[in-house]
């Protein structure tokens, strides 16, 4: 506590002699004395002024005049907080008997309590009130509106004399617990949250009075409580502070034995699961194992196989996993997934599709897919792909409808292009065009999956527009669009699939918002897309969609390469196709290599956009600058477009640079002009650089030109808003193809 100026505690302390009528018998000067005395401590001040009803000031000083002496010079808190001490226990001293006990009676209770609590306490004593108001004359009892506590230090002196006598300790304890106990069968406390609070403490100070027995009592009933409020309910496991004010209510409500009560164990493992604190794993197991005799809600069954993959054994799992069977009451082969798929990231493979192939025919039809789509995910990751495919389409004949089984085909369709295997993707349009319902739109999605391992993205979009309502059959339309360079197309596509998202349409959305500069889109997006793994500083990086498309995870679930495991060379600006697969490993070498989006293709078509730049603004919001347009050499206008300035429709202007001139300059004239620039700015290594790409473009090695440019493209590119330079720096770029 910061202690006031000393102006400031002569106020404090001239304001509490007024109140307690004893400002009269203070000079200005003793009350600047008596402040420095006590360090301008507020509450040292108090326990002055209490014992001064009944005791001279003179005599206070004379108590411990060494110290008066010294008043002026700086207090220790310590010095302060023993002359405090010494204050309170002369009050207290000099208190009648009444007043004493019901101060010790009252420093049983842990919290603030109401005049109700000091009637309790005060019941042997015949007039309670006036022994509250004697203590609250010395400052001994505060009130803060309704609510009444002692002073801390005298809540420790009375407590340390009440705890050296036995049975006065005890009946204290009992009188405050019995005060608790009636609170839980009032009407007006009947909701867990209002009678909770009055169980714990009932519950400590009959424990502390040594009655188990009315423990048993009160738990007895408010378990009866708790039941009636969690019957039917569902817990709020959105704030955690919920979770923190639950969970000692029901551990202490529960801690009797180990019968009975399942849904309040249930409800117990839920909020310890979202603490999360040391040991609360362990705790909740104990209870989860009792809960889990009956029948019980999912999601206590996917806490406990969550909780039970941290700390217990293999074989636990399975077992957990068997008993969810019966147990479980909705859904429980979502119970078997996650443990079959936990026993797979430990590498227990074989035991994971022993588990498997034990549950699928005991899980009720169409659900079964859900284990047959794990153990494909499982046999193609261990390098079975044929055998998982097949797994999938022999499960897909085997009969069902609706969309459950059908994901079967989709995800047989994106598996054999993950491997590229045309002809698997043959098989299932075949198949698929001789089944009706929802299956007739998988035989588009394969076909067009065909194309799209030719490298024909103008045939695929053909193919798949006649099928675009599927969301499958979307999410390829678009991409089609956005690698043919119709970015606006694909945008209104994707619009179309809010209701359908997940890692990989988030990462679609992010590389479409990219090309049409929607700044807002695609930073939601890609954040969403890396399941919250980019941060700020990341986000802004230019090749942060390559990155994220490179991530494949060890569990089951969307990611974008799966999907989308081929990107065109006019996407990347690299020689052929980028192919990622969970087995080609990372592509992180080609990722540095590659060009910011669509910047190498600027000569294909005019209108993809060049390097789309994400920068922020000078307020701080996200912008993305994107220069779309060539640049018309010989004309009377140059407009520069490297600087955060932009050109062309949707983008951002903010100080472009126009010059004009009667000729530009010759390509090998500007790569000169640009390194006698460098070696004027001390850059010798960049003019060295530039002389190299120089000498090898006059002997026609364009390809060598290329690699030795790429080393300073970006300080040509920030040339271009150089006045001395920059239309030289427009035309290097320009040749160069960015």
């Amino acid at each position: 506590m910061t202690q006031p100026a000393p102006a400031q505690g002569a106020s404090i302390l001239r304001t509490m002699l007024r109140d307690r009528d004893k400002l009269d018998e203070f000079s200005d000067d003793l009350i600047l004395d008596v402040s420095a005395w006590l360090g301008h401590n507020p509450r040292a001040m108090r326990a002055f002024v209490g014992c001064l009803v009944g005791q001279p000031v003179e005599e206070l000083i004379d108590r411990d005049s060494e110290s008066w002496e010294l008043r002026h010079r700086p207090r220790s808190p310590q010095l302060t907080a023993r002359l405090e001490y010494e204050f309170w226990n002369q009050s207290l001293g000099r208190l009648d008997q009444e007043s004493v006990t019901l101060a010790e009676n009252l420093s049983v209770f842990r919290r603030p309590f109401r005049v109700e609590a000091i009637k309790a306490a005060g019941a042997t004593i015949h007039t309670w009130e006036s022994a509250r108001n004697r203590l609250a004359l010395s400052f001994i009892l505060d009130r803060n509106n309704a609510w009444y506590e002692l002073n801390p230090v005298v809540r420790k002196l009375t407590a340390a004399r009440l705890s050296r006598v036995d049975r006065r300790f005890t009946a204290a304890n009992a009188r405050a617990a019995d005060f608790f106990a009636k609170r839980i069968d009032d009407p007006s406390y009947r909701d867990s949250s209002k009678a909770g609070g009055y169980f714990v403490e009932a519950r400590y100070h009959y424990l502390a009075a040594g009655r188990r027995d009315s423990v048993e009592a009160i738990a007895g009933k408010y378990r009866g409580l708790l039941l009636r409020t969690y019957r039917g309910s569902q817990i709020d496991l959105s704030d955690p502070s919920i979770a923190r004010e639950r969970i000692p209510v029901l551990l202490a409500a529960l801690d009797h034995g180990d019968a009975g009560y399942e849904s309040l164990r249930a409800a117990l493992v839920q909020l310890l699961e979202v603490r999360g604190a040391e040991g609360d794993d362990i705790i909740a197991l104990r209870h989860a194992r009792l809960a889990s005799v009956v029948r019980t809600p999912l999601a206590f069954w996917m806490a406990y196989a969550r909780i039970a993959a941290r700390v217990e054994t293999d074989a636990f799992l399975a077992a957990l996993a068997r008993r969810s069977l019966s147990a479980c009451a909705v859904e429980p082969e979502r119970v078997v997934v996650a443990v079959a798929e936990q026993l797979f990231l430990r590498g227990q493979i074989q035991m994971s599709l022993r588990l498997i192939d034990e549950m699928a025919p005991r899980i009720a039809k169409p659900n079964d897919v859900y284990l047959t789509r794990l153990k494909a995910f499982i046999l193609d990751r261990t390098g079975k792909f044929p055998d998982a495919f097949d797994l999938m389409l022999d499960r897909h004949r085997a009969g069902g409808t609706g969309r459950v089984i059908d994901r079967l085909l989709e995800e047989a369709s994106f598996l054999a292009l993950h491997h590229g295997d045309e002809g698997r993707l043959a098989e299932i349009a075949e198949y698929a065009r001789g089944v009706g319902g929802l299956t007739r739109q998988s035989a588009p999605l394969a076909e067009m999956l065909m194309s799209v391992l030719r490298g024909d993205y103008e045939a695929a979009r053909t193919v798949g527009e006649a099928a675009v309502k599927d969301p499958a059959v979307a999410a390829q339309v678009a991409f089609c669009c956005l690698s043919l360079g119709r970015f606006e197309e694909a945008a209104n596509i994707m619009r179309g699939l809010s209701a359908a998202r997940n890692a990989a349409t988030h990462w679609l959305s992010a590389v479409i918002a990219l090309c049409n500069g929607d700044a807002d889109t695609y930073i939601d997006a890609i954040t969403r897309a890396s399941r919250g793994n980019v941060e700020d500083s990341t986000v802004l990086d230019e090749r942060t969609w390559l990155r994220v498309w490179d991530e494949v995870p060890a569990s089951m679930g969307p990611f974008p390469a799966f999907y989308f495991p081929r990107l065109p060379p006019r996407l990347t600006g690299l020689q052929s196709a980028v192919v990622r697969t969970y087995g080609s490993g990372s592509q992180g070498e080609l990722i540095r290599e590659s060009r910011p989006l669509l910047g190498a293709h600027v000569s294909e078509s005019p209108a993809i956009p060049d390097t789309p730049v994400v920068v922020k603004s000078q307020t701080g919001a996200p912008m993305i600058y994107v220069q779309q347009g060539n640049i018309a050499v010989a004309q009377d206008e140059y407009n520069n477009y490297g600087q955060v300035g932009a050109m062309g429709r949707r983008a951002r202007v903010d100080g472009d640079i126009h010059q004009r001139q009667e000729l530009a300059p010759a390509v090998a004239e500007a790569i000169r002009q640009l390194a006698d620039h460098a070696r004027d700015e001390g850059q010798a290594e960049t003019a060295a650089t530039l002389d190299e790409v120089l000498a090898l473009e006059l002997a026609s090695e364009h390809d060598e030109a290329h690699t030795y440019f790429s080393k300073v493209r970006n300080w040509v590119i920030d040339k271009v808003s150089d006045g001395t330079v920059a239309i030289a720096a427009g035309l290097v770029l320009a040749a160069f193809g960015v």
